[in-house]
């Protein structure tokens, strides 16, 4: 059941993730940008692993 919550939370993460990149690319520096973009990656499949637990 956790594979499942993984998936489906770093799908998630990875759209937003993406999202946060390109929004935060336009307003600031690229290396901030991926710090946002993998944070909100990283932040989503945690919270869908434990949320589905």
């Amino acid at each position: 059941m956790a594979w499942c919550e993984i998936r489906v939370g770093t799908l998630l993460g990875a759209l937003l993730g993406t999202l946060g990149f390109v929004l935060a690319a336009i307003v600031y520096a690229l290396p901030l940008a991926a710090v946002i973009g993998s944070t909100q990656l990283a932040l989503c499949a945690l919270a869908a692993t434990v949320g589905g637990a």
